[in-house]
């Protein structure tokens, strides 16, 4: 998780300058929003198998503090 938010970060920061959306760097931006899409999609996947998994240790917790 922290590698896919450091990659979003980086990422965001290109998107942060200026010059990436003048005309003659059309393709690098392109580039760039793919990456960040994917970064967010990978993201987003991550944490939600992570509060999955989460939410099923606290059920088992629990079930093994009933016992």
């Amino acid at each position: 998780m922290d590698s896919l938010s450091s990659t979003l970060s980086q990422v965001e920061l290109q998107l942060s300058d200026n010059s990436l959306y003048e005309s003659e760097n059309k393709a690098k931006l392109n580039q760039v929003l793919a990456a960040q899409s994917q970064a967010k999609t990978e993201l987003e996947e991550v944490e939600l198998e992570w509060m999955t998994r989460q939410e099923e240790l606290e059920q088992m917790e629990q079930e093994f503090n009933r016992q």
